[in-house]
């Protein structure tokens, strides 16, 4: 279920690889988990892909450590193209949504305008969460 932790946690795990994801142009996300009562991050993962990443959800016990559990995946949308294919970058896809049902885990996204979203499949509808998230790395402008 999700809770201020769990979002939280999310947007820590977002803020850190958003402006990375932008500027390479890649996805990047991971799997949020609970282990002895605090909520922590895998690293993020990217395949290189500008529109879909593996953040370790087919992996034993979804890629987090044993004896944890896995409660929401994060990931990030960093492109307003794909070639001449237009983006929605802050929009859930089709995609995002069955697998957040798939895996009945929470769905987190960054957005490459710095939008902080939310899917849960108990709900059923994504929702944008209040704050900016870190779209740039400090490298760059």
């Amino acid at each position: 279920m999700r809770n201020l932790l769990i979002d939280n946690c999310a947007r820590a795990a977002l803020n850190k690889i958003l402006g990375t994801s932008i500027v390479e142009r890649a996805e990047y996300g991971g799997v949020i988990y609970l282990q002895d009562g605090k909520y922590a991050f895998t690293p993020a993962r990217t395949q290189g892909y500008g529109n879909t990443v593996n953040v370790g959800q087919w992996e034993d016990n979804r890629s987090c450590p044993e004896g944890s559990t896995p409660v929401a995946y994060y990931h990030t949308h960093p492109n307003f193209q794909a070639g001449k294919i237009p983006m929605e970058y802050n929009k859930y896809s089709e995609e995002d949504i069955s697998l957040a049902e798939e895996l009945g885990l929470i769905a987190y996204m960054g957005s490459l305008d710095g939008t902080f979203w939310v899917y849960d499949p108990k709900v059923k509808t994504p929702a944008k969460i209040r704050g900016k998230l870190v779209n740039t790395t400090p490298n760059t402008p």
